[in-house]
C-alpha cells in the first residue's frame, strides 16, 4: 500500500483544509515531519487511521474529543494505491463527521471510491466501507497501527520486557491464541466424535443378537420344513377347488331357474293393465286425426263473435265525434270577436309604457353620474385629510431625528478608544489564549490521569476478584473429579458382574436348546414308528424289520412347552443384559471422557481414570438363575442402575458447567492481568507527560507577566471585554448618526412632495363639486316627466299586465283549435274503423259456415263419438304420456319373452339335477378352511425366509461394522496422542519462541547495518535478548548495559522487524513506516548512521517518515513536511512541504 494524498480539516488543531501529497514526498526514501511540540505532527497519523478505519486509536472511545473546539464539522480523505506501480489500483476513502455534543461526533458522510479510472463509488455506508477497507488491506486497525507507526515511548518497551512478558506480547501481536485452547478444543471434539462412532458401531453390533453358524442352520431347517408342508396342502387345495366349482355351477343354475319363474309370473299378471294402455292410445290417435277440424271450427266461431261486437262499438263512437266537432266550430267564431276588442286597448297602453321607459333610462344615467361625482368628491376630501396629517408627522420626525443625531455625535466622542491601547490589549489577550489552551490541555491530562487511575484501581479489584473466583471454581472442579472417579468404580464393578451373569445365562440357554432339539428328534422318531409296518422298508435306515420301535410319551409335549417358555425367558434376559452392558460401558466411557476433560484443565489432579487403575478384585454379586426369585433380584439391580444412570447424566452437565466456569474465570483473570499491565504503563506515561506540561505552562505564564506588567492575568478578560464593548458602542453611535442624517434628508424630500400633492387635490375637489350639482338638477326634471306619463302606476306592473292579457287570449284560441283538431281526427278514425269491422264481419261469417259443414261431414264419414269440438282435446294424450304408454307396452312384451326363453334354457342345463343348500354351504366351508391353512403355512414360511434374509443381512452388516469400528478405534488412538501433545500452553510458547527467534534474526541484520557491524542481537535460553559485541571478540552482554543511543538503535531495529512481520498478514505490503520521536538521545555520528541506514530501506520499496523536533534532523533530511502550530483564537495548524519540485 502506498499513500498518495491525505486531506484533513477540523481534526485537533487543523481548522482549515490541509493537503499532504505523499506521492512526491515518499519517492525520496526518508522524509521528515517537523514542528514544535503540540503543533499537530502526530495528528497527521490520526487523520490517516481516521480516514481508513473511522477511528483514532489514542482518542477516548476512538472518536471522543478529536474535533477542533471551534469547528462543527470534521472531514478527512485518503487516496492510496495497491499493487505494482505500473498496474496499481487506486482508491479514495472519504469521511465527514459532525458534532453531536461537546466532545462527541457522529458520521455524516462515508464512502469509498475506485479512482483507478473515472471515480466509481464502491460503498457509501460506514459498515460497508470499514469491511471493504479491512478486506482490501488484510489488516485490522490494531495491525495497521502496529505495522505503520512506532509511537512515542514505545521504542525500548519490547526490548526490556522479561521473557514471559515478551512472549505474551508476541501472542497478542500475532494472535497465537488460536493455536492454544481453540486447537485443543478442536482435537477434543474430534476425539469425542471418534469415541462416539466407535461405541455406536459396537452398540449396533451388540443389538444384532445371535448371528452364529448354529443360528443360521436352525433357521435354514425351519424354512425347508414349511416349504414341504406348503406343497402338500396346495395339492389338497386343487382337489377341493374342482369339487367346489362343479357344485357352484349347479347351485347358480338352480337359483337362475327360480328367478326366471318368478319374473314370468309377474309379467303375466300385468296383461290386463297393458290392454287398457292400448285403448288409451287408440282414442288418442282418433282425437288427433279430427283435431284440425275441431280447432278450425272453434277459431272461426270465436272470431265472428269478436268482429260483431267491434262493429257496434265503432258505429256509436263515430256518431259522438261528429256532434263534438260541430259544437267547437261555433265556439271558435265567438272567441275571435272578443279578442279583437281586447287587442285595441292593449295597443294604446303599450305606446305610453314605451315613452315612460325611455324617460326612466335617461333618469337612471343622470343618477349614476351624480353618484360617481359624489364618491369622487368624498374620496378627494379623505385624501386631503390624509396628506395633511402625513405632512404634520413628517415635519415632527425631521425635528426629532436632528436632535438624536446631535446626541449620537456626543456619545461617540465620549466612548472612543485609541488604536495604541487597543493593539497592546489584543496582543496580551492572544498570548493569554495560548496559555489558556495549555492550561486546558493540562486539566484534560489531569482528568484523564484520574480516570486512568480509577480504571487501574477498578481493574486491580476485578483482578483480585477474578483470582478468588478462579481458586473457588478450581476447587469445585477438583471435587467433581472425585465424584466422577467414584462413579466410574461403581459402573466398572456393575459391568464385571453383568459380564459374568451374561455368560452364565448364555450357557444355560444353550443347554436348554440342546435338550429341546433332542426331544424333537425323539418325537419325530415316535411319529415315524407309528407309520411303520412289518415287512415295509424304513425310510430312514431301509430295514424291513422293526424290532425296537420308538415309543411316544404324552408328558413330552407338556415338557416341551415349559422348555420353550423357559428359553424365551432366558433369551429376553440375554437381550436385557446385553443392552445394560452396553449402557454401563457407555457410561464408563462418558465418565472417562469427563475425567480427561477435567485433567486437561487441572494439572494438580494426581488421578486419571483408565481401565488399568480400577480395582478388579472386588467380590462379584452372584445370582442363581435356578431360584424362583432370580428375576426379581435382577430387576431390582437393573432399576437401581437406571437411577444411577440419571445421576451420571446430570453429573456430566454439572462437570461441564464447573469446567466452563473455571475456564471463564481463568480467561477473565488473564484478561484482567493484561489490562492492569497495559493501564499501568499508560498511566505512568500520562502522569509524566502531565508534569512536563505543567512545568512548561508555569514558564510561559512568567514570561507573559514580564511582557505585560500593566495587565493582571485574571482580570485581563474583563478588561478586554470592556474595551471591545466600548468599540462596539462607538461603531454603533457612528453608524446610527450617519443613518440618522440620511433619514433626515429623505424626510425633508417627502415633505416637499406632500405639499405638491395637496395643491393638486384641492383643484380636483372644486371640479367634482360642480359636476355633482349639475347631475342632481337633471335627475329631478326626469322624475317630474315620469309622473305626468304614468301617474302613480309602476312601469313593470303595466308591462306584466299586458303580457298576461295577450297570453291569456292566445291560450284560449290555441286550446279551442286543438280540441277541434282532435274531434276531426276522431271522426275520421271511427269512420274507418266502422268500415273495416263491417267487411271483416262478413268474411268471418263465411269462414264459420264453411268450418261447420266440414265438421258435420267428418262425423258422418269417420263415425267418431265426439258430440262437439271441445271434447276432442280431452282425449288427446301429451307427447310424454303417449311415449310412456307405448314404452311400457313394448317393454312388457320383451320382458315376458326374455324370461320365458331363459326358463327353457336353464331347465335344459339342469336336466333334472339338484343341489341342497347344506351341501353347498359345506363345500364353501371346506374351501375356506384349506385356504386359511395354506395362508397360515405361507405366513410361517415367509417369516422363516424373512428371518433367514435378516440373518444374512445382519451377518454382512456385522462384518462391515467391524471394519468401521477398527478404523474409528485407530483414529481415536491418534487423536488421544495429539491431545496429550497439545495439552497446556507448550505449543503456543513454542510458536512464540520461534516467532521471537525469526524477529531477532531480522533485527540483528538491521542492527549490524545501523552500528557498522559492531552489534548483533540474539535470544538466550530464557527467551531474553542479549547483545553480541563482534568488535570485542563476540562477547555477549545484557541489553541493559547499552547506552541511550545504543538502546534507541537496537529498539529501532526490533521495531522495523516487528512491522515487517506484522505486514505479512496483509495482502499488499505497506510501503511506508513512521518513527515518532526517539532521536534526541543520539550523538551526531549515530544520527548520521541511522539516517543513512533508513535511506537504504528505499531499496526494499519502503519509505520512512521521521516525526521529530530535533534541529539536526531537520537540516539533514531534504524532503520534509513542516507543521506550523495554530494561532490562539485564529487560524489552525498549517502544512508546508520542502524539498519537493512541483
Amino acid at each position: 500500500m502506498r499513500p498518495i494524498r491525505l486531506t484533513v480539516k477540523g481534526l485537533h488543531s487543523f481548522r482549515e483544509k490541509q493537503t499532504v501529497d505523499f506521492s512526491m514526498i515518499c519517492s525520496g526514501g526518508v522524509f521528515g515531519i517537523f514542528g514544535p511540540t503540540g503543533s499537530g505532527k502526530s495528528s497527521l497519523l490520526d487523520a490517516m487511521t481516521l480516514a481508513l478505519y473511522g477511528k483514532v486509536e489514542r482518542a477516548l472511545n476512538n472518536t471522543q474529543g478529536i474535533m477542533n473546539h471551534s469547528e462543527n464539522t470534521l472531514s478527512v480523505s485518503l487516496t492510496f494505491e495497491l499493487g505494482p506501480q505500473k498496474n496499481a489500483a487506486r482508491y479514495t476513502v472519504e469521511r465527514t463527521f459532525k458534532r453531536s455534543s461537546e466532545h462527541n461526533v457522529q458520521t455524516s458522510v462515508c464512502r469509498l471510491l475506485d479512482s483507478t479510472g473515472d471515480p466509481v463509488v464502491i460503498a457509501d455506508k460506514k459498515q460497508e466501507v470499514d469491511k471493504y477497507i479491512e478486506s482490501l488491506l488484510g489488516l485490522s486497525i490494531d495491525d495497521f497501527t502496529r505495522a505503520v507507526v512506532l509511537p512515542q515511548g514505545k521504542f525500548s518497551e519490547f526490548l526490556h520486557l522479561r521473557g514471559n512478558e515478551r512472549k505474551k506480547m508476541l501472542q497478542r501481536l500475532f494472535r497465537l491464541e488460536k493455536y492454544g485452547d481453540q486447537l485443543l478444543n478442536n482435537i477434543k471434539l474430534k476425539l469425542r466424535e471418534a469415541d462416539h462412532e466407535k461405541d455406536r458401531l459396537a452398540a449396533e453390533q451388540h443389538g444384532m443378537g445371535d448371528t452364529s453358524e448354529n443360528a443360521y442352520k436352525r433357521v435354514k431347517e425351519a424354512c425347508n420344513y414349511w416349504a414341504e408342508r406348503l406343497k402338500e396342502y396346495q395339492h389338497k387345495k386343487k382337489k377341493i377347488e374342482e369339487e367346489w366349482e362343479q357344485t357352484r355351477q349347479l347351485w347358480t343354475w338352480q337359483q337362475e331357474k327360480i328367478d326366471a319363474e318368478n319374473h314370468l309370473n309377474y309379467h303375466l299378471k300385468k296383461d290386463d293393465q297393458i290392454e287398457e294402455y292400448k285403448t288409451f292410445l287408440a282414442q288418442s290417435d282418433m282425437a288427433a286425426k279430427v283435431k284440425p277440424l275441431a280447432d278450425s271450427l272453434i277459431t272461426n266461431r270465436d272470431e265472428l263473435e269478436k268482429w260483431e261486437k267491434t262493429l257496434v262499438a265503432a258505429q256509436t263512437n263515430y256518431e259522438q265525434s261528429v256532434q263534438e266537432y260541430n259544437s267547437l266550430s261555433q265556439e271558435m267564431e265567438q272567441l275571435k270577436e272578443e279578442k279583437e276588442q281586447a287587442m285595441n286597448v292593449l295597443h294604446e297602453t303599450e305606446k305610453s309604457v314605451e315613452q315612460a321607459q325611455k324617460v326612466k333610462r335617461e333618469k337612471q344615467e343622470y343618477r349614476q353620474q351624480r353618484d360617481v361625482a359624489r364618491d369622487d368628491l368624498n374620496k378627494i376630501e379623505q385624501e386631503i385629510d390624509k396628506w395633511n396629517a402625513s405632512l404634520e408627522k413628517e415635519e415632527s420626525n425631521v425635528k426629532k431625528y436632528k436632535h438624536a443625531v446631535e446626541q449620537f455625535h456626543a456619545q461617540y466622542n465620549h466612548m472612543y478608544v485609541s488604536s495604541e491601547e487597543k493593539h497592546r490589549l489584543i496582543k496580551a489577550k492572544e498570548e493569554k489564549q495560548h496559555l489558556r489552551y495549555l492550561e486546558t490541555n493540562i486539566d484534560k491530562r489531569k482528568e484523564e490521569c484520574k480516570k486512568r487511575q480509577s480504571e487501574l484501581e477498578a481493574e486491580k479489584t476485578k483482578l483480585r476478584e477474578a483470582e478468588e473466583k478462579c481458586k473457588k471454581t478450581e476447587k469445585n472442579v477438583q471435587n467433581r473429579f472425585n465424584q466422577v472417579f467414584n462413579w466410574y468404580e461403581e459402573a466398572a464393578e456393575l459391568n464385571r458382574w453383568l459380564e459374568g451373569l451374561y455368560s452364565h445365562v448364555e450357557k444355560t440357554l444353550e443347554a436348554e436348546r440342546e435338550r429341546e432339539k433332542k426331544r424333537q428328534l425323539d418325537e419325530m422318531a415316535a411319529v415315524l414308528s407309528k407309520s411303520l409296518k412289518e415287512g415295509t422298508s424304513c425310510p430312514v435306515c431301509g430295514s424291513p424289520s422293526h424290532p425296537y420301535p420308538a415309543e411316544h410319551f404324552s408328558e413330552a409335549a407338556a415338557a416341551s412347552e415349559d422348555n420353550q417358555t423357559h428359553q424365551k425367558t432366558l433369551e429376553y434376559w440375554l437381550t436385557v443384559l446385553q443392552k445394560t452392558q452396553f449402557s454401563t460401558k457407555e457410561k464408563m466411557l462418558e465418565l472417562e471422557q469427563m475425567s480427561q476433560h477435567i485433567t486437561s484443565y487441572l494439572d494438580k489432579t494426581d488421578k486419571v481414570i483408565t481401565n488399568d487403575n480400577i480395582d478388579r478384585t472386588s467380590p462379584e454379586r452372584e445370582v442363581d438363575i435356578t431360584e424362583d426369585s432370580w428375576q426379581e433380584t435382577l430387576n431390582h439391580t437393573l432399576n437401581k442402575w437406571k437411577k444411577e444412570e440419571e445421576t451420571i447424566s446430570k453429573l456430566s452437565q454439572l462437570v461441564n458447567d464447573d469446567i466452563d466456569a473455571y475456564r471463564k474465570a481463568d480467561e477473565q483473570k488473564q484478561r484482567y492481568n493484561y489490562q492492569v499491565e497495559d493501564l499501568t504503563v499508560h498511566y505512568e506515561r500520562l502522569r509524566q507527560e502531565t508534569a512536563e506540561e505543567e512545568a512548561n505552562f508555569q514558564r510561559e505564564l512568567e514570561n507573559w507577566k514580564m511582557q505585560f506588567p500593566s495587565f493582571t492575568y485574571d482580570t485581563l478578560d474583563a478588561e478586554y471585554d470592556k474595551v471591545r464593548d466600548r468599540e462596539q458602542q462607538c461603531e454603533t453611535f457612528k453608524r446610527r448618526a450617519e443613518e440618522g442624517q440620511r433619514h433626515i434628508y429623505q424626510l425633508e424630500q417627502q415633505c416637499e412632495e406632500t405639499k405638491t400633492v395637496l395643491q393638486t387635490k384641492t383643484v380636483q375637489h372644486a371640479e367634482c363639486h360642480t359636476k355633482y350639482k349639475q347631475f342632481s338638477t337633471l335627475v329631478k326634471e326626469k322624475e317630474g316627466e315620469l309622473e305626468r306619463l304614468l301617474g302613480q302606476k309602476d312601469i313593470q306592473v303595466l308591462i306584466d299586465w299586458m303580457h298576461t292579457e295577450r297570453s291569456k287570449w292566445q291560450n284560449k284560441e290555441k286550446e279551442i283549435a286543438k280540441r277541434a283538431e282532435r274531434a276531426e281526427e276522431a271522426t275520421k278514425k271511427w269512420e274507418n274503423e266502422k268500415n273495416i269491422a263491417t267487411h271483416t264481419c262478413q268474411d268471418a261469417k263465411s269462414r264459420y259456415e264453411l268450418s261447420l259443414s266440414k265438421w258435420l261431414e267428418s262425423k258422418k264419414k269417420e263415425n267418431h263419438f265426439f258430440t262437439n269440438p271441445e271434447e276432442v282435446h280431452a282425449y288427446i294424450l301429451t307427447e310424454n304420456e303417449y311415449i310412456d304408454y307405448r314404452q311400457q307396452i313394448d317393454d312388457h312384451e320383451k320382458e315376458k319373452e326374455k324370461w320365458r326363453n331363459l326358463l327353457e334354457n336353464v331347465s335344459i342345463k339342469l336336466n333334472g339335477r339338484r343341489v341342497e343348500e347344506k351341501d353347498w354351504q359345506a363345500c364353501e366351508v371346506k374351501k375356506k378352511e384349506i385356504n386359511e391353512e395354506i395362508d397360515n403355512i405361507r405366513e410361517k414360511r415367509g417369516a422363516a425366509l424373512e428371518q433367514l434374509n435378516d440373518l444374512n443381512n445382519k451377518r454382512d452388516r456385522y462384518q462391515e461394522l467391524e471394519k468401521q469400528r477398527e478404523k474409528w478405534a485407530d483414529t481415536a488412538e491418534k487423536y488421544q496422542k495429539l491431545y496429550q501433545v497439545f495439552r497446556g500452553k507448550n505449543f503456543i510458547e513454542f510458536l512464540a519462541e520461534e516467532q521471537l527467534i525469526q524477529i531477532s534474526q531480522l533485527a540483528s541484520e538491521r542492527l549490524r547495518d545501523l552500528t557498522r557491524g559492531r552489534y548483533a542481537l540474539e535470544v538466550d535460553s530464557n527467551s531474553g535478548f542479549v547483545i553480541r559485541d563482534d568488535t570485542n571478540g563476540g562477547i555477549r552482554r545484557p541489553v541493559s548495559s547499552l547506552s541511550g543511543g545504543e538502546t534507541f538503535l537496537t529498539s529501532l531495529a526490533l521495531a522495523l522487524s516487528l512491522s515487517a512481520s506484522i505486514q505479512l498478514k496483509g495482502e499488499y505490503p505497506l510501503e511506508f513506516f513512521f518513527l515518532d520521536e526517539g532521536f534526541g538521545t543520539l550523538d551526531q555520528d549515530l544520527l548520521e548512521t541511522v539516517i543513512s541506514s533508513l535511506e537504504k530501506l528505499q531499496t526494499h520499496s519502503l519509505s520512512v517518515g521521521i516525526i521529530s523536533h530535533v534541529p539536526e534532523l531537520q537540516e539533514r533530511i531534504a524532503r520534509k513536511i513542516e507543521v506550523i502550530p495554530a494561532q490562539p483564537g485564529g487560524e489552525g495548524s498549517r502544512i508546508t512541504v520542502h524539498g519537493v519540485q512541483n
